[in-house]
């Protein structure tokens, strides 16, 4: 049996200051789900030619741009924008 190939999905959540937002929940559906890190980062491992979407959510900020989403091809670092919720 042939193993797949593995490749890193990368998440970096950031405001529109570019500030990093640690303690993001992105959660992969079937990929599970992590907690973004003190740079604002959450990582993913996912097998080549599989589709992906990263739903982010947090208790004080907002995420415009919603989901990210796409196949995997090879290593891949997206951005999502965070928001501060108003209160």
């Amino acid at each position: 049996a042939r193993t797949a190939i593995k490749y890193t999905l990368m998440v970096k959540v950031i405001t529109s200051n570019m500030m990093p937002v640690p303690n993001v929940i992105l959660d992969g559906g079937p990929l599970g789900s992590t907690l973004t890190n003190s740079a604002g980062v959450g990582v993913f491992s996912v097998s080549h030619g599989s589709s992906y979407s990263i739903a982010p959510r947090h208790s004080y900020f907002i995420f415009p741009d919603g989901a990210r989403s796409g196949t995997i091809r090879g290593d891949v670092t997206r951005i999502i924008t965070a928001l501060p919720d108003s209160p």
